[in-house]
């Protein structure tokens, strides 16, 4: 509904690895094993990191602090029309 979406990567070596840890502490989004993606493309060399990429596959937002991360959703996404 609100046009976010949530996903982990994980620089663990195998599916089993995120399989025991998601048993432990089940998370409501996807983990993704993709290290070299990360590493290319965002430039994340340490985790966990917190950023923000839009629609588009631009990164708008990188070492977002849990604490801040309503107010920087707030900037990224469309504020609903006041009556």
């Amino acid at each position: 509904p609100l046009g976010v979406e949530f996903v982990g990567i994980s620089f663990d070596e195998s599916p089993a690895d995120i399989a025991a840890f998601r048993e432990l502490q089940p998370l409501p989004w996807r983990i993704v094993l993709d290290r070299k993606t990360a590493e290319e493309t965002f430039g994340v060399t340490l985790i966990p990191c917190l950023m923000l990429v839009d629609r588009t596959g631009k990164m708008v937002a990188t070492d977002v602090l849990p604490s801040d991360l309503n107010g920087a959703l707030d900037r990224l996404l469309p504020q609903p029309a006041k009556d």
